[in-house]
């Protein structure tokens, strides 16, 4: 039986419904810290904490939320785990 509660509102992704668009990680975990009532540096703060790999810099010119990267592969799997929803596909994880 899958899971009933997450820690995180499962917010869908953003999608204009025609595939080709899908909204960023970055903008899903922007979305996530305002539905949770929360800054997104302390959203950041926290996922980070979840990782289990000390700090993963947050540098938008690295892009360090939507990859590729060494950190992004672990938000990725945290933000999974604690919204039970897939946004591998928001990401670069292919490359």
């Amino acid at each position: 039986m899958p899971e009933l509660w997450t820690t995180f509102a499962p917010l869908p992704l953003g999608d204009t419904g025609d595939g080709a668009t899908t909204e960023s990680l970055e903008s899903y975990i922007a979305r996530l810290a305002h539905v949770s009532n929360v800054t997104n540096d302390a959203m950041y703060k926290f996922l980070n904490s979840m990782t289990g790999k000390g700090r993963v810099h947050n540098c938008r010119a690295r892009s360090a939320s939507n990859g590729p990267g060494r950190g992004f592969i672990h938000r990725v799997w945290v933000v999974e785990q604690l919204t039970g929803v897939s946004v591998r596909h928001s990401t670069f994880w292919a490359l």
